[in-house]
């Protein structure tokens, strides 16, 4: 080879070399910079290898980079004023070891995420099962069962809309739940979490069936099982009537003796205690009835069950 030759060739490896630090630092620049149009993982594509989960102790601005391979995710903010930040926040920076706070918006979804960088994971695992149990013991029951923590490695996202969270649920974040009446559908990924009584997955819940596909079949070979779509979101049980809730539990239970007598349904006995007590309207119970027969000291009994359309 020439010394000309030898010069052009490292003249064009020079050329290359700087073109392609360019195309590294372009994901970066653009998480500054702002947001160009959503990315293709969005409609689905797997995750790009390249870009990894931030280990504990990254950065918001990484945490970004990862979430835009499948929604939205424009004007990144740490601003600890940002007024998209939601007012009923569960943690904040100096609490359950989180370090950074930012927020950047869904705008096709019309929402908000939410991240957290955290130094110690299991701790803010710890913390937010605390959080959910506190809020069942004050009567809350439900509490956590549509959970939209997204865990990560070394942060969280947690996504105000469903569909924002529907479009994440197809990364390698997982959902981190620690309601103890939670259990993870058949058809979804179910790993464990760093806490006791914790699980992540997969699956997004939703009360309003805009959650995750409905992978079970809802079929009985009588008919369509009551309260379970046949497509959408499994959701929750749903009965608009007292004659609906009959048919919903008669799968579960003998309820072939059915009175809605209120004689009948304000009975007490060895083996009956109904949940509501006083007037059930103050409890916002507008039907009562009893399935099976109310027990008594001398008589043996079925099981019997107190059930209740509630407005």
């Amino acid at each position: 080879m020439t010394c000309r030759s030898a010069e052009s060739t490292l003249m064009r490896l020079q050329r290359t070399l700087a073109a392609t630090a360019l195309l590294a630092a372009l994901p970066s620049l653009a998480a500054c910079q702002g947001d160009p149009a959503p990315p293709a993982g969005r409609a689905g594509a797997s995750p790009s290898p390249s870009v990894a989960r931030p280990s504990a102790g990254g950065s918001i601005i990484e945490a970004q980079q990862y979430v835009r391979q499948f929604t939205s995710c424009e004007d990144l903010s740490g601003e600890p004023d940002d007024p998209r930040l939601p007012t009923s926040e569960f943690t904040r920076v100096g609490q359950w070891s989180v370090t950074q706070r930012g927020v950047c918006s869904d705008r096709p979804a019309h929402g908000e995420l939410v991240f957290y960088v955290a130094s110690d994971m299991k701790e803010f695992q710890e913390r937010y099962k605390q959080k959910v149990m506190d809020a069942i013991k004050g009567g809350d029951g439900a509490s956590g069962l549509n959970s939209r923590v997204f865990v990560g490695k070394g942060y969280v996202v947690t996504p105000t809309q469903t569909k924002s969270a529907l479009a994440l649920a197809r990364s390698d974040l997982r959902i981190l739940t620690c309601n103890p009446t939670f259990a993870v559908p058949k058809g979804y990924k179910k790993e464990k979490a760093l806490v006791e009584g914790c699980v992540l997955s997969d699956f997004v819940g939703s009360s309003d069936g805009s959650g995750s596909p409905n992978l079970e079949t809802p079929q009985d070979p009588g008919g369509e099982k009551p309260g379970q779509p046949a497509q959408g979101s499994l959701g929750l049980a749903h009965a608009g009537s007292i004659a609906e809730l009959r048919k919903l539990v008669q799968y579960s239970v003998d309820c072939s003796h059915f009175s809605t007598d209120p004689g009948t349904v304000a009975i007490r006995s060895i083996d009956y205690a109904p949940v509501v007590d006083g007037n059930p309207l103050d409890w916002g119970v507008n039907g009562r009835a009893l399935c099976g027969e109310p027990g008594v000291p001398s008589v043996p009994t079925t099981s019997t069950g107190w059930i209740s359309s509630a407005t």
